[in-house]
Order: C-alpha cells, then sequence, then structure tokens
C-alpha cells in the first residue's frame, strides 16, 4: 500500500483543523442566539466552551496515540474491533454526506442572495447550481499534492482569519459611532454580570453553540498526517480551539454590545454598512469553500482506508501519481452531487440534513468516550474519560429523539454485517485496520 505522505506540522496542522471547525456559523450564530436568549447568549457560549474542552482532550489523546488515515473510526476500531471501525466509518460517512452538502447549499443561498442583489439572471442565481460549484471547487483543491494543499490551506487559515478580524475591527467602529466608551463599558458589565442571568434562556440555545465547537471529529481523519503526531496533534488541536474560542467570543460580544437591532441571522449584515453586504455574502462564500475544502481532505483519507480494507473497491484505497486519494475525492463528490440533487427533488430542509449529521457525530462521541476508558492509563486519565462519557451520554439523552437514532443504528448494523462478512467474525484488537 502507497502511503499517503507525512506533511502536517504543528501550525499546518492548526491551520487545517481552523479550516474544519470555522464556519459560516460564526456569522450567523451569534445573533440568532442573541434572539432567542438575549443577553444569556453569552453564558450559553461560555458553557459550550467548557464542555467541549473534555472530549478535545479526548481526542488529542486518542489521535496522538492511534495517529491513522481513518480517523475517529480507527479511534473506535481500537477497541470494537473491525466491526466497531466499519459501523463508525458508515456512522460518520452517514454524517458527512449529508452534513457537508448542506454546508454548500448554505453557501450556495448566500451567493444567490449577492447574485440577486447584483441583478442576476435566475438561473446564474440559482443556489443548488452554486453549491455544486462549491462543493466540485472544494474537492477540486483537495486533487493537488499534498504539499501543495497543505500551503493552500494555511494561507486559507490566514485568510479567513483576518477576514473575521478585519468584520470585527470594522463592526467595533460602527459601533463605537453610536456608544461612547463609559457606555459599552456599562454594557459589557451587564452583559458578563451572572446574578441576574436566566439560566433556561442560556440552556434553550446551548446545543445550538455546542454545535459551532464541532468540527474536530472530522478533522481527526488528518491525523495519519502528521509529524511527529504525539506532539503536534494536540498542539494543533488546543492552538486552533482557542483561536476558535478567541474569535467566537469576540463575535458573541459585539453583537451583543450592539444591542436588540443586530440580534438575528444576519447580524453582521446590520452592524456594517450597507456597502458591505457584497463582502460578506463573499467572505460567507470563502468561509465555506474552505471550510469544505478540508473537510473532504479528512473525509476522503477514511474512504481511501476503507478501499484499502476491502470495505469498498480496491481503486478507491489508491493513490494518484501526485500522492492524493483522488478516486476516494471523486466518489465523495459523486456522494455529494447526489445528496444535493435530493435536497433539490425532496425539498427537504437543510436544518433535516444537519440535525440527523449531528446526531450521528454524538454517537461516534459516545464511542470514542468508551474507547478512551478502555486505553487511556493512569488514575487522573481514566477519570476524566469516565467523566467525558457520562458528559456525552447525558447530552445524548437530552438531544436525540427517536427518529433520529435510527439511522446511526441502522448504519452501524449494517457496518457489522459487512465487516463480519469480509471476514467472517469480528477481530476485538482492531488491528490491521
Amino acid at each position: 500500500m502507497k502511503q499517503i505522505k507525512k506533511t502536517l506540522g504543528a501550525f499546518s496542522g492548526t491551520a487545517m483543523f481552523l479550516n474544519v471547525v470555522l464556519g459560516t456559523g460564526l456569522l450567523i450564530l451569534p445573533g440568532l442566539t442573541a434572539k432567542i436568549a438575549g443577553h444569556a447568549a453569552f453564558w450559553a457560549w461560555v458553557a459550550a466552551t467548557l464542555v467541549s474542552i473534555p472530549l478535545l482532550w479526548v481526542f488529542a489523546h486518542l489521535s496522538a496515540l492511534f495517529p491513522h488515515t481513518g480517523g475517529i473510526a480507527h479511534i473506535v476500531g481500537r477497541t470494537f474491533g473491525r466491526g466497531g471501525f466499519v459501523a463508525a466509518s458508515l456512522i460518520f460517512l452517514g454524517a458527512v454526506s449529508l452534513g457537508l452538502p448542506s454546508v454548500a447549499l448554505t453557501g450556495g443561498y448566500y451567493y444567490a442572495s449577492a447574485a440577486a442583489f447584483a441583478g442576476a439572471p435566475a438561473w446564474l442565481a440559482d443556489a443548488n447550481l452554486a453549491a455544486l460549484v462549491l462543493l466540485t471547487l472544494s474537492c477540486g483543491l483537495n486533487l493537488y499534492a499534498p504539499d501543495t494543499a497543505k500551503k493552500i490551506g494555511a494561507s486559507a487559515a490566514v485568510l479567513i482569519s483576518a477576514f473575521i478580524v478585519c468584520m470585527l475591527i470594522a463592526g467595533a467602529l460602527a459601533l463605537s459611532a453610536d456608544m461612547t466608551a463609559a457606555e459599552a463599558q456599562s454594557a459589557l458589565q451587564t452583559i458578563t454580570a451572572p446574578a441576574h442571568l436566566d439560566w433556561r434562556a442560556a440552556a434553550a440555545v446551548f446545543f445550538m453553540v455546542f454545535f459551532a465547537f464541532t468540527g474536530w471529529e472530522v478533522a481527526i481523519g488528518m491525523s495519519g498526517e502528521f509529524k511527529n503526531p504525539s506532539r503536534n496533534i494536540p498542539f494543533a488541536i488546543a492552538a486552533s480551539f482557542v483561536i476558535a474560542v478567541a474569535l467566537s467570543m469576540a463575535c458573541v460580544l459585539l453583537v451583543l454590545l450592539a444591542g436588540p437591532d443586530a440580534w438575528h441571522e444576519a447580524a453582521f449584515a446590520t452592524l456594517l454598512p450597507a456597502r458591505f453586504g457584497i463582502v460578506l455574502a463573499a467572505g460567507a462564500v470563502l468561509f465555506i469553500t474552505i471550510n469544505l475544502f478540508a473537510a473532504i481532505w479528512s473525509v476522503s483519507r477514511l474512504l481511501y482506508t476503507l478501499g484499502d480494507a476491502g470495505v469498498l473497491p480496491p481503486a478507491i484505497g489508491k493513490l494518484s501519481s501526485a500522492g492524493t486519494p483522488r478516486n476516494a475525492v471523486l466518489l465523495f463528490l459523486a456522494v455529494g452531487c447526489v445528496a444535493l440533487l435530493a435536497e433539490r427533488i425532496s425539498e427537504a430542509a437543510v436544518d433535516d440534513f444537519l440535525s440527523y449529521a449531528g446526531l450521528n457525530f454524538f454517537v461516534l462521541y459516545g464511542l470514542v468516550s468508551v474507547v478512551a476508558v478502555r486505553k487511556l492509563h493512569g488514575a487522573p486519565k481514566k477519570i476524566l474519560a469516565v467523566a467525558t462519557l457520562a458528559l456525552v451520554c447525558a447530552l445524548l439523552f437530552f438531544s436525540a429523539t427517536p427518529q433520529g437514532v435510527v439511522y446511526p443504528l441502522a448504519l452501524a448494523t449494517v457496518g457489522v454485517l459487512v465487516a463480519r462478512k469480509l471476514r467472517g467474525g469480528d477481530s476485538r484488537d482492531g488491528e490491521g485496520i
């Protein structure tokens, strides 16, 4: 088997992780959560940040311990064997096959609104067509040699971070024209004071905010491409988390300071002068293209691993002359196109696709937490792993719906049956995955 070249270091890995984690939720969720929960939204973001830390601690330790192109599925396979590996792979692919086309469609909506504003004809302002272009472009970027793709990813992370910072500066300058420094300080104290916090309002938006801090479960599919994974993977996860939290909290505080007029899905369109509308739409499309590029990088590695393991046709497990899993990338492009077509025909809401994808990820969090309990040694690590498992179970209990649970269970069942058919049983050690 020709191995994918290890090209990611601490800083390039951080950049690629950021590209997966940062998304348009950063533009939408601060205003949307403020609309629902008011000032309590600030504490929902704080709570989601704190809850994410033990999950990321588990991901950091396990992906550094078991770096592999199979990512989260390989980690599950270390405890649950080949059957667990294939089942987790299908649960993961079931999530991204719905989630990533939905992300592309969100970008399509941004593009369509900007195109319509600019007076483009209806066919050129079609959201589904734009989503297809974004998905194809993101897959195309993944066909570059890993060294080149890594440079694209690093440059993209700098670009997207700079865009967010510039947007925050422009918003702060616009706000300063209507609010004195003393008024801003007083409003900030009101927002962050826990004395009169409405906990029920904060709880109402907690899960919405929590999903803004997901993405590392996709990103760790890159773990097999890290140089010195025991050092660089934990660094990349920690650094990308700190940057993502800093940018997110800055966006939330700015929106809350702006007051109720900005408490809606398009908060920054209200904060910034009207002439920035096209810039915001372009930024959102850039966000999503970069987000898809990095996520497809990770997903294609899992497909490549499944091809090499014999779960998918062997051609999927081969590398191109440039060293990329080209067939795996093209397979995902085909799956994404089918998902977009299904969305167009059925007129299903993007929210429905994302909710099914989100529950799949929660199931994977639970499985990974079990692996942490089994594989991490030392009393402090064991205790934190058990606490993380309890936390995930509690979140899954409060967020799951009966119809939503059917989807990951069906995928897991198929995965176990496929694994047993391939090997006539289930290898418990997970080796060779």
